[in-house]
């Protein structure tokens, strides 16, 4: 019974032992953190769009989160740092007054419409490049960019290159150009 308690005691300890064959444990990489998702980055040259992609950015052209009612974008955005309120009364409803609400932060104009218990962007407008823009078109980007992707421009109108949605006209995208440069991006919606 000895001798076979000393044999695994002996096995053991030549187990443990690294051979001539065996290779050194690789170090690992640190975990990567997961707190912020990895921001899409797009190409500075990318070509035109389709005409579905020219649309989508005239309604949305945004890429950060901006919820389409003012508690979400107080919520999301916190305070704004002025507000706008006017009445405004309903064409379809005779006596049913709506609300037009402009909400200002840092570089950062948003209007809404408030009415029959909806509410909508009447308008969203960029002026600092702190807000990411979809297709790399910030503020500071260079204007040429803006006819690279989506072509001549709909109405051109002293500093202002302006590109509507191809159906209904009602939503559209005005660029200001400042030195060769874009200034703001504003989009707009029509409220019929």
């Amino acid at each position: 019974m000895m001798l076979t308690l000393m044999g695994i005691g002996l096995f053991a300890s030549h187990a443990k032992e690294p051979s001539a064959n065996t290779k050194p444990a690789e170090p690992t990489a640190p975990p990567i953190s997961e707190s912020k998702p990895t921001p899409k980055i797009e190409p500075a040259e990318s070509g035109p769009v389709a005409v579905e992609q020219r649309d989508e950015f005239i309604r949305h052209g945004w890429s950060f989160s901006l919820p389409e009612n003012e508690a979400g974008i107080v919520s999301a955005l916190g305070p704004a740092t002025k507000i706008g309120r006017r009445q405004v009364e309903n064409k379809y409803t005779a006596g049913q007054m709506d609300e037009s609400v402009e909400l200002h932060y840092d570089g950062l104009l948003v209007g809404l419409y408030k009415g029959g218990g909806t509410e909508m962007f009447t308008e969203v407008l960029v002026t600092d490049s702190q807000h990411p823009v979809q297709h790399s078109l910030g503020v500071g980007t260079s204007a040429d960019r803006i006819t690279k992707l989506f072509g001549k421009p709909d109405e051109a109108i002293g500093d202002t290159l302006a590109y509507s949605t191809s159906l209904s006209g009602y939503e559209a995208v005005h660029f200001k150009i400042s030195d060769g440069r874009i200034e703001s991006i504003d989009w707009t919606k029509q409220i019929e």
